[in-house]
């Protein structure tokens, strides 16, 4: 049942590995990066064919064109020869990947020559390419045409959000009128439709209809990102341009040049990097794609280096350990928090609503995530504190992180749970010579991504593909994020999208299969939200295994990455939190692993002198000679993952660190292990290559997934009540310090006008538009709610205003909560509860302002709540496990709790009315509903005595005591 497996996701895991979460994963979906030349270049030689060739590639500075100064030469060509050496991000022919091997005995480090290159089109030429030829006739006319599942209606017309070929501008927001014959076209084309299907409906309707006519809105929808077309490649890296010349008739001029340009780089392919042949047919390729379209870096490539790259699973072993000693690190941060809690005040829990209606941003809640900082506790900032002390004062560069430490820092609780898998890159070095010979290997850290395998996933086509997990048919399924970023710039780090069972099209033309968005929802269970197919009836965990940031995908692609890892505290690479603009931080070590590097920030004097060369020299030289500790001669400038190493002692690598201090950079670390370790450790033929590693984790306990529930029902209109219907319901502005007093004002208002309404409640409310307030709720006739009950409720409000307890109030529509509550036929009888619960809560406020004694009655409540809906059943509690502060708390009040449950309460005609209404709301329930729907209750009432939800744990805490006395 979904109730089930909602009760389910509050348990806390015993024994869960909080210590080693992670352990090392299938070592197919692991990765070596490497740089194309070896890391010890004789000094003063000519620039490398390799270094020219990449050059060429991702500049606008070819090997053969001077730049503005020879000295500005000296040091762009310096710049590149760094990257092809140093650098292990695979870009262009600088730097490739290779499988790695985990399960050996010994490490086997070698690099050979050889190594194969994959050259295409930039997908932004592919792009404009592919938009100049549907002005073709033909070319419309040989096209298959599917309706973009993002568009939106919005009142007499449709808006769809398309991707840019400028990723500083974002997508563009496109409109289009909402005639009948759009209407038409993408009701056809829904799911995927030839132009002779599309032109058929149009003629039908209107049979003198015109062929240009049809080509004019048909052009118009598809270049406006309304309609998707077969023309756009999969595979955006993998002969694109056999794609495209497969979609144009022959008779299409620009297919001579697609050919040439498709024959020229086939011919480059045929050559290992840096050769002359290459080179000549990249040229030539160049000269080609310019003539069709002429833009900023036309050619990109892709390397896979002629390596053999083994170590043993010792190493990888470190790696995860490192890997669990950083997941305790950072502050605990849910970044749908704020989404969450709004979610929650909406729809409430236990009903699933649809997924393009929930991120709607108009009518739903969209997708925006809300407030995502993150503050750190002060205990582990007082432990940073004291790390970065030690170094100082002992003036080392390198503090070791203890048992202790790692306690001191850590922010997980025993029931946090890991992500499903991820990776882990380090950077592999030795300590001396001595050591790399010996196959003795340090790592350090350098990044982290999710999930394992996304790092491999970009390089399909060029590597073995990774395996794929098959669905079992029961459980989570886990599916692939298959969308188009919006930029058509980073169109090549998608990948195929087919790394999963299964897959989810956003904006992208679906395969057979796929989960269709509208068959998706969203749920949440309240302390958790998740996704679920309502075809399959079963829960599904979004991943996405390609390396776009959330910021360059749309926004439900972005908004379901982050419901994917919902409820799973993710892997994050080392910060120093508040100290991250220290002046210097020390080199984090955990046993061999380097978590973090020695940093040092530049101060303000050395960042002002970088726009002026005349001062740049001196400025940099006395903070080199006043920092404590001293930086070492070459230190790195860290951007994400492009690390460029620079020599201080060196005039040229001087001038570089100008230029990126000047586009922002302002802080540099030492080279990966220290600067005394030997950075190159994997032999080739020339000397020794820089090599990082990508080692995938995966969680080492998995969740238990409860059975697959029966669907619950979406919400009908019916159940949705605006102001002059049978319901009245009000928004009070109140702080939680007054709400109380409002609450007795009303109620007395209430009393006094019972003719008026027949059923009334309220509860405790806080959302980010209004902040803290009371949702009062009556039912009755439209006519004397509206013309009689309003008007004096809304003189009570103006009082309250005027006396200083409220600060305004407004009229709303009422939500039932039909699914929360066990269906349609059973909401009568919870809102009967409602009404019940409300005046005793109401009376129980009055009567006593003590915290203990709320809490004790709200156990008691909640102990027959338990009794009556759940029959005993203590799961209706869960959650109820404390924190140490709170368990003090519970001992407190437990004799309390247990005196209220054993004798006879105060109002009791009022306790005697609910529970009558709780008996006559069990009998209509479900059974496999009583439990999650007790729960649902239990916090109803604790919303409107305590108004706390930390305390409402304890109060289920205590109620579990109750129950658990009556055990035989």
């Amino acid at each position: 049942m979904l109730g089930q497996l909602l009760m389910t996701s509050h348990s806390t895991r015993r024994g869960t590995a909080f210590t080693t979460p992670f352990r090392v994963a299938d070592p197919r979906s692991g990765l070596a990066r490497l740089p194309l030349l070896h890391n010890d270049p004789s000094p003063n030689t000519s620039i490398d064919p390799v270094v020219a060739e990449g050059m060429f590639l991702c500049s606008e500075i070819h090997a053969d064109v001077s730049p503005d100064s020879a000295e500005q030469r000296r040091a762009t060509e310096r710049a590149f020869d760094i990257r092809a050496r140093r650098r292990t991000t695979p870009q262009g022919v600088f730097a490739g990947v290779t499988e790695l091997d985990i399960n050996v005995a010994a490490s086997t480090l070698s690099v050979r020559t050889e190594h194969k290159v994959r050259s295409y089109p930039n997908p932004v030429w592919v792009h404009e390419i592919g938009d100049r030829v549907l002005d073709s006739a033909a070319v419309l006319h040989a096209l298959t045409y599917t309706t973009n599942n993002l568009a939106a209606r919005r009142g007499d017309r449709l808006d769809v959000q398309r991707p840019s070929s400028d990723p500083r501008t974002g997508p563009q927001r496109m409109s289009v009128r909402r005639t009948e014959a759009v209407e038409v076209v993408l009701d056809v084309a829904r799911s995927g439709a030839s132009w002779k299907q599309i032109t058929t409906a149009l003629t039908q309707r209107w049979p003198s209809i015109q062929d240009t006519t049809v080509e004019v809105v048909m052009r118009q929808l598809t270049r406006s990102g309304f309609l998707l077309t077969d023309l756009d490649p999969v595979d955006t890296c993998t002969d694109p341009l056999g794609h495209l010349l497969a979609k144009l008739p022959a008779s299409e001029p620009v297919r001579e040049p697609l050919s040439w340009l498709r024959a020229a780089l086939a011919e480059a392919d045929a050559h290992p990097p840096g050769h002359p042949a290459r080179m000549a047919a990249l040229k030539t390729a160049r000269n080609i794609a310019d003539d069709l379209f002429a833009t900023w870096r036309p050619i990109c490539t892709d390397t896979a280096m002629n390596a053999h790259i083994s170590i043993p699973a010792r190493v990888a072993e470190e790696a995860a350990q490192a890997a669990n000693v950083l997941w305790r690190m950072p502050p605990r941060h849910d970044p749908l928090a704020e989404w969450h809690e709004r979610f929650l005040h909406r729809y409430g829990t236990g009903r699933l609503v649809p997924l393009l209606e929930v991120c709607d941003p108009v009518t739903g809640l969209g997708c925006d995530p809300g407030n995502t900082e993150v503050v750190p506790p002060p205990e582990s900032t007082e432990a940073l504190a004291r790390l970065i002390n030690v170094a100082l004062t002992s003036n080392k560069m390198e503090v070791q992180l203890d048992a202790a430490t790692i306690t001191a820092l850590d922010q997980r609780r025993p029931s946090d749970a890991c992500e499903p898998s991820a990776e882990l890159y380090a950077t592999v070095v030795a300590r001396d010579e001595h050591d790399r010979d010996a196959g003795k290997f340090v790592l350090a850290v350098t990044n982290m991504a999710s999930p394992a395998g996304s790092t491999r996933a970009r390089f399909a086509g060029l590597l073995p593909d990774a395996s794929v997990a098959s669905d079992p048919g029961h459980g989570t399924m886990t599916a692939e994020l298959a969308f188009r970023p919006t930029s058509h710039t980073v169109a090549a780090l998608t990948g195929r999208a087919d790394n999963a069972p299964w897959r989810i099209p956003i904006g992208t033309i679906p395969q057979s299969g796929d989960l269709a968005l509208d068959d998706l929802a969203v749920v949440s269970d309240g302390a958790r939200l998740r996704l679920w197919s309502t075809q399959n009836n079963r829960p599904v965990r979004p991943v996405h295994h390609n390396q776009v940031g959330h910021h360059l995908m749309p926004p439900v692609a972005a908004f379901l990455c982050l419901l994917g890892q919902h409820g799973n505290t993710g892997l994050s690479p080392w910060t120093w939190g508040p100290f991250e603009r220290a002046p210097f931080t020390p080199r984090v070590r955990f046993r061999d692993v380097i978590l973090s590097p020695a940093r040092w920030r530049l101060p303000e004097e050395v960042r002002d002198a970088a726009t002026d060369r005349s001062t740049w020299a001196t400025a940099l030289r006395r903070w080199r000679t006043s920092a404590r500790p001293a930086p070492p001669a070459t230190v790195v400038i860290d951007t994400s993952d492009r690390k460029l190493p620079l020599d201080l002692d060196r005039g040229d690598d001087r001038e570089l660190l100008r230029r990126y201090v000047n586009r922002d950079v302002t802080a540099v670390t030492e080279p990966p292990g220290g600067p005394d370790a030997v950075q190159a450790v994997a032999l080739g033929e020339r000397g020794h290559h820089v090599l990082e590693i990508v080692v995938p984790v995966s969680a080492s306990h998995t969740e238990e997934t409860a059975p697959p529930a029966p669907a619950l029902a979406r919400q009908s209109r019916h159940s949705v009540f605006t102001p002059g219907s049978e319901w009245l319901s009000l928004a009070i502005d109140a702080p939680p310090s007054t709400q109380d007093a409002v609450l007795a004002r009303l109620a007395d208002a209430a009393h006094h006008a019972t003719g008026l309404w027949h059923r009334w409640f309220w509860i405790r409310y806080h959302t980010p538009a209004r902040g803290p307030h009371l949702r009062v709720r009556f039912r009755g006739d439209p006519r004397p709610l509206g013309g009689q009950l309003l008007p004096l409720l809304g003189d009570t409000c103006a009082n309250l205003t005027t006396d200083g307890l409220s600060g305004g109030f407004g009229i709303e529509e009422y939500r039932q909560e039909i699914e929360r509550y066990g269906g349609e036929h059973a909401i009568e009888y919870v809102e009967d509860t409602f009404h019940h619960d409300a005046n005793l809560v109401a009376h129980l406020l009055a009567e006593s302002s003590d915290p203990d004694e709320r809490l004790a009655l709200t156990a008691a409540s909640a102990a027959e709540i338990v009794r009556i809906v759940a029959d005993g059943n203590r799961a209706a509690l869960v959650p109820h496990r404390l924190e140490r502060a709170d368990r003090r708390t519970h001992a407190r009040v437990r004799p309390r709790a247990r005196s209220i449950d054993d004798g006879t309460p105060a109002h009791r005609p009022l306790w005697y009315e609910r529970t009558a209404a709780l008996t006559a709301y069990r009998a209509v329930l479900p059974p496999d509903r009583r439990i999650d729907c007790a729960s649902s209750l239990i916090h109803m009432h604790a919303n409107r005595l305590l108004g706390d939800n930390h305390r409402e744990r304890i109060a289920r805490a205590l109620a579990v005591d109750l129950i658990a006395r009556e055990a035989p």
